[in-house]
């Protein structure tokens, strides 16, 4: 898999048994482990394109307040969990909000990966996106890792479509930083 190739270090996240959220049968722990410590899911909401469940999101941060500028900090753990909720086909490439805005921000190589590891998902499947600052930013596809990037650059990336001036959704911006879930 091209993507095992990006590997450099797999870091684990624990998931406790509790759960905190229950979001429309979808389930967030209340905090996930990182090299970091553990995080506390902030906020979580559902992303619907034309009327269809497409994903759900969990935001684990170390603490409180949810803010955005405070949540993009490089100096500041954060862990991003979704959940494909989706039940039809999952188009062949990433939709294109997110395209246009990763393509900007990305190295191509680290672009290209994204797209290969979107290709590849299915209903069920969930993604985390985990960042420390002494880490940087790892991708997990289910239990298999599958990206570690050196930088905060990834996971800002993807924080800029759901919580920048200009989300993907403003409803779900307003879910993730709520507080609570």
């Amino acid at each position: 898999m091209a993507m095992a190739a990006l590997t450099s270090c797999a870091v684990i996240w624990a998931v406790p048994a509790s759960r905190a959220a229950d979001l429309d049968g979808t389930y967030f722990p209340d905090t996930m482990e990182t090299p970091a410590g553990p995080l506390v899911l902030s906020g979580c909401g559902l992303r619907e394109v034309l009327w269809q469940d497409a994903y759900a999101i969990g935001l684990y941060l170390a603490g409180s307040p949810v803010e955005p500028d405070r949540i993009r900090r490089p100096d500041q753990a954060k862990l991003i969990r979704i959940e494909v909720l989706f039940d039809g086909d999952i188009p062949e490439d990433l939709p294109s909000e997110w395209r246009t805005h990763l393509d900007e921000i990305l190295r191509r190589d680290v672009l290209k990966t994204f797209r290969d590891l979107y290709r590849e998902l299915k209903t069920g499947d969930r993604v985390t996106l985990a960042y420390t600052p002494a880490h940087g930013t790892s991708v997990r596809l289910n239990d298999e890792s599958e990206i570690k990037s050196a930088g905060h650059e990834v996971m800002d990336a993807f924080l800029e479509l759901w919580l920048g001036p200009k989300p993907v959704s403003k409803n779900l911006r307003r879910l993730l930083l709520s507080g609570k879930c």
